[in-house]
């Protein structure tokens, strides 16, 4: 039975901590039957012997230079054959084997690695027919045995005008500019200070300093001593984040788009940009919710900003599909030469800020699947998620929509006299980046994912400094015990069951024992 990549792509995670997957029909009656599916190989274990290999589309390019997503490559077992020699093809291939799904009921050795497809006793040959698929543009080649091969090529696009190519991402997005956009080119410097506008608007003034702390009071970074000559610089490092690999700024309502002057259409990766970027202009034009929020660290607002970033990134890789463009082209390597220098970010941080970028394509995708169209994305700003656990578990999102409850606020319940500097949810986007203070991230992740709401205060106590509470509820005792297990250690902290809830973990954590002891007297005597 012949099949391919967009049958494939059908099946679909259900839930990023989970990661149950859920498998068309059509897919399922294949289990166990011999199919064939034509595309490029890719080394798993050696390129000198290819008995297992991998199986990779066209249009995601080579796996030396970026990873296909999980349901675009096919794990394969060669069955033995008298010469006893694997070699790689370089062309083309065709598979034919038996399929293996990981829903099956054998675990086959393919899903103990984590493929979500199997070819088994498969026979791999190179087909050249008239309809064979090509390589994505500047991958492979005469010589791409050798990594240095891998080099970006020429990529046969064309320039394209700017008006052109937002009547086709209009036209594949489902969405009419309610105004012409109007594009202007700029240098650097001006993209750099557009960048710091969206900071400062993003991370307001009166709350950095408290976000600092609490961050740091999280363990997310250490801010270096008055005597270090390192000065520790949130805005400087937002603006670093901000800048990675970025070509363009859109206006606040969608009507601008700024370009980076040396950023050229003819490109792939700045092609695909240019798509993301026009993406998010429709949609500021037609949606409030698409623009960027203030107090970006709020976790609905960081839910919100996933679904920003999903828009982006689907549309542009919908766009690559149809143009045949590898959607992990890397960028020309003189484009951001003129760029300063990017700021080292700490690790927790780091994985903190991307998230958005990471989960929001998972969460949207969701709705819209491999095929459906991509108009399905207004919806979601329409009813935005309220929070980060929705990009990793869209069906807290449809549940919640569905019975319309919202989220819980109120599971802080303290007699603190002072008014909190800033209070909110960390959601599973805070906690997850806290928990790899003392567990790997897929633990981090399944401990996590399981909790039900969270709320903190950050206090700044006269002559005591910072003290955070953050309360945490859980489905039952058990996972909050698994929680309170797994609280990264502090110096001056207490870990202790929440009484004045079920199935709740509290956790006060301070700058000075002083600070520790006040809130834990006031907590006392509520």
């Amino acid at each position: 039975v012949p099949i391919d990549f967009t049958l494939l792509d059908e099946v679909r995670p259900l839930d990023l901590i989970e990661m149950n997957l859920e498998f068309p029909e059509s897919l399922l009656s294949l289990e166990g039957k011999r199919v064939q599916l034509t595309g490029f190989m890719a080394p798993y274990d050696s390129l000198n012997d290819m008995r297992r290999c991998m199986i990779v589309p066209s249009y995601v390019g080579c796996t030396f230079c970026s990873p296909p997503s999980l349901t675009q490559v096919v794990y394969v077992q060669q069955k033995e054959q008298s010469g006893g020699e694997f070699p790689f093809i370089e062309p083309p291939s065709r598979v034919s084997g038996i399929l293996r799904l990981s829903e099956g009921e054998e675990m086959h050795a393919g899903h103990q690695e984590g493929f979500v497809y199997v070819i088994d006793d498969a026979v791999v040959t190179p087909y050249l027919g008239d309809d064979a698929p090509e390589r994505a543009p500047g991958h492979g080649g005469r010589n791409s045995l050798d990594p240095s091969a891998h080099a970006n090529a020429a990529s046969g696009l064309k320039p394209v005008a700017f008006d052109v190519l937002t009547k086709e991402v209009s036209e594949l997005r489902g969405l009419s500019p309610l105004k012409e956009i109007q594009f202007e080119r700029v240098p650097m410097k001006q993209l750099k200070r557009r960048v710091r506008e969206d900071m400062e608007w993003s991370y307001p003034l009166e709350s950095r300093e408290a976000l600092v702390s609490m961050f740091h009071l999280l363990g997310f970074f250490d801010i270096p001593d008055s005597d270090s000559d390192s000065e520790w610089d949130w805005e400087n490092l937002m603006i670093s984040l901000s800048l990675h690999q970025r070509i363009a700024w859109v206006g606040e309502k969608g009507e601008v788009i700024e370009v980076l002057d040396s950023a050229a259409t003819d490109d792939p990766f700045t092609r695909l940009e240019l798509v993301k970027y026009i993406a998010d202009a429709l949609v500021r034009q037609h949606f409030a919710t698409a623009r960027p929020p203030a107090e970006l660290f709020r976790d609905s607002n960081r839910a919100l900003e996933g679904v920003r970033q999903g828009n982006k990134q689907l549309t542009a890789f919908r766009y690559a599909r149809q143009r045949n463009i590898s959607p992990a082209s890397r960028p020309p390597e003189d484009l951001f030469t003129q760029f300063p220098k990017a700021e080292q970010a700490p690790p927790l941080v780091d994985l903190w800020y991307w998230l958005p970028w990471e989960t929001g394509p998972f969460f949207v995708e969701s709705r819209t699947g491999a095929t459906k169209d991509l108009s399905h994305i207004d919806e979601l700003f329409e009813q935005p998620p309220v929070s980060t656990v929705e990009l990793f578990r869209p069906g807290r999102y449809r549940d919640r929509v569905e019975a319309g409850n919202e989220v819980r606020e109120n599971i802080v319940h303290c007699a603190i006299r002072e008014s909190p500097v800033i209070e909110g949810r960390l959601g599973i986007g805070g906690l997850i980046p806290w928990l790899m203070g003392s567990l790997p991230l897929d633990q981090a992740k399944g401990v996590s994912g399981r909790a039900l709401a969270d709320r903190y205060s950050l206090w700044n106590l006269p002559d005591c400094g910072y003290v955070l509470l953050l309360d945490t509820s859980w489905p039952d005792g058990v996972t909050a015990r698994i929680f309170l297990e797994n609280v990264p250690a502090h110096p001056v902290q207490i870990v202790q069951d929440n009484p004045a809830a079920p199935h709740s973990v509290r956790i006060i954590r301070a700058e000075t024992e002083e600070g520790l002891q006040l809130v834990v007297t006031e907590l006392n005597g509520e």
